[in-house]
Order: structure tokens, then C-alpha cells, then sequence
């Protein structure tokens, strides 16, 4: 029961802070991500009002359906990014949840894709129709948009006012009649020569330029003429110019978040106020938004050139670098960086200040936010969170050692957890993952091969006690800093030879064990003859189960590449002189292992493209092999 209660008075705190940072929140659109107390990702959302939207999580007394109420049970932080609509916001969410697909997000895998405008610039006249995927055909794609009404909508009003054509015709310029689209006037006439090539072509480029968001010249002509035929009372023909001014407006809400272009590209703004420098860093990968960062440091009186160089030099050098970079603020030595940027790249770089277009609204967008992020931490927003998440785990970890019979620990406690995962015996891995004050520190992962000889037997407990071993032993030799307790993965078993590891090396009063049985939930501990039950919304079972679930998934994954691994082995790797790509050609051009060795040299050579010395090198240790005897 004492554990109850002081789980609900930490979250009661929790949840009053989250209460006070969402009062500071922007009145604009945006995407809010909602994390749990170790950082993840748990639910991604977009808004109109980012202010509105994230303080209705938070507020008292509202009735909520299970899967809400769980939601917001787990919420220990969030995080926004704002854009400049709710269309860009929509996008933007699209594209974060499929990176980190949340928990208590629905991801629907389909073939649904948002649609685009496609010019087939590649051909000599080229056409204008509706697609749905970009391909690397040569054409320009011109969106995406997010409602496919308004899209044929745009189509039809494009080509009444520039007449380029969507049929597949051959054209030359000879056809006897026109085609039903241009007598409606909704194609230019060049199947019967009623425009030149050149004149088709400047067409074309009068389209790109409108579809690329230079439309607000054709807004005010058509803003006229409605007006015009409204005091003339021709209401219908003002009707019908209304509508297309709207479907103008609709192209024109073009979508910065996803770049038609599918460049890589890295977008930097920086930001300054009361003597703190922000830097906010975009990552645009195949066109699409991938992530973004945030960093602070204190403003020691460079300028703004000085700070963009050293960012960009301390950034790249432990980060892949990118060919496009947008920024905010010209660098100083622009034309070093750039050099320095090409000889880690291998190719071309570029560095951008966009004045106008969707780049310099990239940028500004970026702007927005490091200037938002900038605010909030002067204004000791994120802080006081932090800490008082961070004031939580450690209250939760002292409560939990408390009834495990351990007293009280100090500000900082390091928990290591330890997995066995193997097939059979074979395969056999271990893996170690870390948790200071409640929260996963991936850096301090370990993976361990495990060598002893087990004979393909499930062995867990020798495996167990092998990676233990090693972990003690490399403790004393290299200095590492000791955990305050460990975790295993298991029940009495396992948690008994821990300790027996323990007490040789002579540290069974200096490192407290303890393990978690899956399914009851139960928590062994050495001094304890039946196990300890927590209650299931505990915050100390929480962090337990939490990492356990961490081991367990971190030592699957290590086996699952292992094996893999091992299955992609062939015989073909021990024949000497024949490298990966030849093994997969011939792979690829003969088959099998087998059909291999029972071809005869001059055949594999002439399908695989081999020399014929190397193919009857390739025969020979086959049949030795595998005790074939072929054909000649």
C-alpha cells in the first residue's frame, strides 16, 4: 500500500509540472511528441493550437476512453515542433510516426500514397496528369497533396489556363482534327499544330513556374475578374472564378516537410537571447523530415558567423556529413568548411542562405523553433521537468530497495541487467544493458559471444555464469565503474548463480542482485526464501520490468544477427580467390550449391562471367567437397 501511494503522489507531481510547461506553449500549429520516463517516443500527435491541444492531456476531471487514460498514465515529458499550418503539421506527423512508430500511435502499413503532379519533361511534349508514386523517370513531380479532389481540381484549372495535354498521343503536328479537350479549351492543340514545339515548351515552363508556387500574380488577375463579373451580375461565371481561385490556393499550399526533389539535406537556424546560443538542426532525408536536435551553449560574445563554423565543424566531425546544408547564418570560412565537407563526403557539397522559396520556409521554421526551444529553456521549463523526473526514479529506486531489505541509496544508482539468448544451445549470446537513476543509458550496453563448449545443450545457468564472469573480471581490470545492483532475467535459478559469482569474487556486499521472473512478475532476492509481488502500477516493478524487457530484447537481436549471419554462409566462402560479389553472381546466374558442382567449368564461367581458370578452381574443391562427379 506504501507503494501505491507514493507512486501516485510522483506522478501527481509529474503531471503538475507537465501542467505548468504546457501554460508556456505556443498558439500555433504543430506536432507534439509525447515521451515516457526514459525519453521513448510514445505517441505522436498534430494540432492546430499546440497550447490547446497538449493541456487537454493534462486536464483535471475529464472523462477519457482506457486507451487515453493509459496514454497519459506513462506521459513523464513531451516535445513539440512547430510549423507554419496544419497541412505541414499532418505531413510532419506522418513522416515522425513512421520513424518511430510509438506505442499507443495506429501505423498503418498501406499503399496509400499522397498525390502528385507529374510533367513529363522528358518528352518532346510533354504531358500533364495526376500520379502517385515519384519515380526516377526523368519527369518533374510538382506536390504532394493531401486531398485528391483538390488535386484534379488544380489539374483541370492548370490546364485550362496553360493547355499542356495528359493523352499518350504521338505528336507531330499533322492531325486533321482536334482532339474533344481542346474544342472544351482544355488542351493547347499541339497534335494539330495549333502551337509551335517552342511555343508548347514555354507553356510547360509557365506551368512549373505557377505549380512551384509563383501563382500570387494569377490570384490577383483572377481576384479581378471575379470582381468584375460580380458587379456586372454575372454571379455564376464569379461562382466559377471563386472556385478557382481556390483550387489556385490549394497548389499553393505547398508542403515544406516533404521536398519533391527527394534531396538529402540538413536545414541549421540559430537563435540567441540573454547571453545563451541555440542551434536547431533539421534532418531531411529522401525529401522527408527524419528527426531534429537542439543544442545550447553560453553566448561567450562571437558573432553569429563564428558560432555557425564551430557548429557545423563540431557537428559533422562525429556526424556522417550531407551534401546541402540550409542555413540561417553565413559560417566564417565558408569555402574551408565547404572543402572539408567534400573530402569526407568523396563528391560535391553546398552551403545555402535562402532568401524566399520553401527553402528559406524551411529555414524559418527551424528559427521558430530554436527561438521556442531557446525561451522555454531560459524560462527553466525543460529543468525543473527533468529534474523532477529525474527526483521520481530515484525516489522509486530507494522505495524499491527499502523492502528488498537493502536501506537507502545514494543520489546515483546504476543498475546493470544480464540475458542469455540461444537456439538450442547454438548461437549463444549474452547481453548487458544499463539503467543510472531510471533511465537507459545505451551507451554501456555490452554484447557477449558466448564460448564455452555447452554441446548444443540449454545450458542457461552455465552461459549465465560465464557472462558474469567475464563482466566481474573485466570490472577489476579495466576500472569500470561498478553497478550498485544487478538484474537477471529469471527466477530463483538464475538469481542463485549470480550470487554464488558474486561471493567468489568477493562482492556480495558491494553489489546487491536481484531477478524478475516474466510472467508472475515476481522479484527474487537472496535474502527472501518466497518472492516479492509489487503492485502491477508500481513505479519500482515499472523500472524493473522496463529494463528487464530492454535485456531481453537487446540479447535477441544480438542472436538473431549472429545466426543470420551464420545461415548466409556457403561453402563457396572457404574456395580462395572468390570474393563476395563473384559468390553472388555466380549465385545468382547457376543456382544452387549443388548445380554448381555439377556444371561443367566452361559453363559457369560463360554464365557467370568467371575466368575459366578460377571456375575449374571452383569445380574441383566443389567435387572434393561434396564428393560430386559432374559432367565435362
Amino acid at each position: 500500500m506504501v507503494v501505491r501511494n507514493l507512486s501516485r503522489f510522483a506522478d501527481q507531481k509529474v503531471k503538475g509540472a507537465l501542467r505548468r510547461k504546457t501554460a508556456e506553449l505556443p498558439n500555433r500549429p504543430g506536432v507534439y511528441l509525447m515521451k515516457d520516463d526514459t525519453g521513448e517516443v510514445i505517441y505522436i500527435g498534430k494540432a492546430l493550437s499546440l497550447r490547446k491541444r497538449v493541456s487537454s492531456y493534462f486536464q483535471k476531471g475529464r472523462r477519457r476512453d482506457p486507451k487515453t487514460a493509459a496514454l497519459i498514465s506513462k506521459i513523464a515529458d513531451f516535445d513539440i515542433i512547430m510549423t507554419d499550418s496544419e497541412i505541414e503539421a499532418l505531413m510532419l506527423e506522418c513522416n515522425l510516426i513512421k520513424k518511430h512508430r510509438p506505442y499507443y500511435n495506429v501505423l498503418l502499413m498501406d499503399d496509400k500514397h499522397y498525390p502528385y503532379l507529374k510533367m513529363t519533361v522528358n518528352e518532346t511534349y510533354p504531358r500533364l496528369f495526376i500520379a502517385r508514386r515519384i519515380e526516377c523517370d526523368g519527369a518533374r513531380y510538382f506536390g504532394p497533396y493531401t486531398d485528391a479532389g483538390g488535386v484534379r481540381e488544380a489539374l483541370k484549372l492548370v490546364k485550362r489556363l496553360f493547355g499542356l495535354r495528359s493523352c499518350r498521343k504521338e505528336i507531330d503536328g499533322q492531325a486533321k482534327r482536334h482532339c474533344l479537350n481542346h474544342q472544351i479549351k482544355l488542351c493547347s492543340g499541339p497534335c494539330s499544330g495549333h502551337v509551335s514545339r517552342e511555343e508548347y515548351v514555354d507553356l510547360c515552363h509557365r506551368t512549373a513556374l505557377f505549380l512551384s508556387g509563383h501563382g500570387r500574380e494569377l490570384i490577383k488577375e483572377l481576384s479581378m475578374r471575379m470582381k468584375a463579373e460580380a458587379e456586372a451580375l454575372n454571379f455564376e461565371q464569379a461562382a466559377r472564378f471563386r472556385d478557382q481561385i481556390k483550387a489556385v490556393q490549394a497548389v499553393m499550399e505547398r508542403q515544406k516537410i516533404i521536398d519533391t526533389s527527394l534531396e538529402d539535406r540538413d536545414v541549421i537556424a540559430l537563435a540567441r537571447a540573454e547571453q545563451r546560443i541555440a542551434v536547431q538542426i533539421f534532418n531531411i532525408r529522401a525529401g522527408k523530415m527524419t528527426g531534429q536536435r537542439f543544442f545550447t551553449a553560453d553566448d561567450a560574445g562571437a558573432s553569429d558567423g563564428e558560432v555557425m563554423s564551430a557548429f557545423i565543424a563540431q557537428y559533422y566531425a562525429v556526424n556522417e556529413p550531407i551534401k546541402t546544408l540550409l542555413l540561417s547564418h553565413a559560417p566564417d570560412d565558408e569555402a574551408l568548411l565547404v572543402r572539408w565537407l567534400e573530402e569526407r563526403l568523396g563528391r560535391k557539397a553546398k552551403i545555402y542562405l535562402p532568401l524566399r522559396g520553401s527553402k528559406h520556409e524551411l529555414v524559418k521554421m527551424a528559427a521558430i523553433n530554436a527561438e521556442y526551444k531557446l525561451w522555454a529553456e531560459l524560462s527553466g521549463i525543460a529543468d525543473r521537468n527533468a529534474a523532477t523526473r529525474s527526483a521520481d526514479n530515484i525516489e522509486a529506486l530507494r522505495e524499491l530497495f527499502h523492502l528488498a531489505g537493502y536501506g537507502d541509496i545514494g543520489e546515483k544508482c546504476r543498475i546493470e541487467a544480464y540475458d542469455i539468448s540461444n537456439l538450442a544451445g547454438s548461437d549463444a549470446v549474452g547481453a548487458m544493458v544499463v539503467m543510472e537513476n531510471g533511465r537507459l543509458v545505451r551507451s554501456e550496453y555490452r554484447n557477449f559471444r558466448i564460448k564455452g563448449d555447452f554441446n548444443y545443450e540449454q545450458d542457461d545457468y552455465g552461459m549465465m555464469a560465464e557472462m558474469l564472469q567475464r563482466r566481474f573480471k573485466r570490472l577489476f581490470k579495466d576500472g569500470d565503474m561498478p553497478p550498485q545492483a544487478i538484474l537477471i532475467d529469471g527466477g530463483r535459478g538464475q538469481l542463485n548463480v549470480a550470487l554464488s559469482l558474486l561471493r567468489e569474487a568477493g562482492l556480495e556486499k558491494k553489489i546487491k542482485v536481484l531477478s524478475l521472473a516474466e510472467g508472475k512478475e515476481e522479484v527474487y532476492l537472496p535474502e527472501q526464501l518466497l518472492p516479492l509481488r509489487l503492485p502491477r502500477d508500481s513505479r519500482p516493478l515499472q523500472l524493473l520490468q522496463q529494463l528487464r524487457d530492454e535485456v531481453h530484447r537487446t540479447a535477441i537481436e544480438h542472436h538473431r544477427r549472429l545466426r543470420a549471419k551464420r545461415l548466409r554462409r556457403s561453402v563457396l566462402d572457404e574456395i580462395k580467390g572468390l570474393g563476395p560479389a563473384r559468390k553472388q553472381m555466380m549465385i545468382s546466374s547457376c543456382g544452387s550449391v549443388a548445380e554448381i558442382a555439377l556444371m561443367p567449368p566452361a559453363e559457369l564461367a560463360a554464365r557467370s562471367g568467371i575466368p575459366l581458370a578460377l571456375a575449374e578452381r571452383v569445380r574441383a574443391y566443389l567435387s572434393d567437397r561434396l564428393g560430386t562427379e559432374g559432367s565435362e
